[in-house]
């Protein structure tokens, strides 16, 4: 069976999460320019960050 070390899975998850997270980033520019329409009719404090 597969075996896993506890800081390996620790590792893991953070490569994982990062990874995560700069995909977020990249796209989020993109997501932005698209839906600014929506988010400037809403009372959201979302629109701030935009």
């Amino acid at each position: 069976m597969f075996h896993i070390e506890l800081h390996n899975d620790f590792w893991l998850f953070v490569i994982i999460f990062m990874l995560h997270d700069f995909e977020e980033i990249i796209t989020v520019e993109n997501w932005s320019k698209k839906t600014k329409h929506l988010v400037k009719n809403t009372n959201s404090n979302l629109k701030l960050l935009i």
